[in-house]
């Protein structure tokens, strides 16, 4: 009898094979998600930061009828001022928005200051995406939020090779109307329609 017992604590519990067959296998499965899960993550940002940049837009756009005053978005130079398109970049970097952005109020110029400008929101560099267009700032007039130059599109792109569905690179195209309305189609600017406003 107590012979029995004692072989019922020996089979008792996995072994040290089945352990390691397991964790072998958890570990095949995980390197197959990986990849996934970075393209995943790249396409979320381009969707966060299209949908971070509408938001910037529709607010800018808002700010100029409420206000009553011209409201500027432009890139950021990194000491809070508006960009000069005259330094020394590439043109992709010249073009890229992703430096981070800056919407300004003009105020009306009084007798003691010619003209200045007041912040009113900032974005911060944004390291996983680029967002190109052209470098000159976008402004928003009063009374309805026009902008002045026309059509404007920025188009945002991961900064990896990332694929969204169809093996087409993750990119958004945020089309800004000569109106000042704001939209953001799938894919690249060159494909987006323009007269879906």
């Amino acid at each position: 009898m107590q012979s029995r017992y004692v072989s019922t604590l020996i089979n008792a519990g996995f072994t040290l094979l089945e352990l390691l067959c397991v964790l072998a296998l958890l570990g095949a499965l995980a390197a197959m998600a990986a990849p996934a899960m970075r393209d995943w993550l790249a396409r979320d940002q381009v969707e966060m930061q299209a949908q971070a940049l509408l938001a910037t837009l529709a607010y800018a756009r808002g700010e100029a009828i409420r206000r009553a005053i011209r409201v500027t978005l432009c890139r950021d130079d990194g000491h809070g001022r508006c960009c000069a398109n005259h330094k020394p970049l590439s043109t992709m970097e010249l073009n890229n928005w992703a430096r981070g952005y800056l919407v300004l109020a003009e105020l009306p110029p009084c007798l003691t200051e010619p003209s200045r400008a007041q912040i009113l929101r900032m974005q911060p560099p944004i390291e996983a995406v680029t967002i190109q267009s052209v470098s000159a700032p976008l402004s928003f007039t009063p009374p309805a939020g026009q902008i002045i130059g026309g059509f404007r599109s920025f188009e945002i792109g991961a900064r990896t090779t990332a694929l969204g569905p169809y093996g087409v690179r993750a990119c958004r195209c945020v089309r800004v109307a000569a109106g000042g309305r704001s939209r953001i189609f799938n894919g690249p600017c060159a494909a987006a329609p323009h007269s879906r406003f």
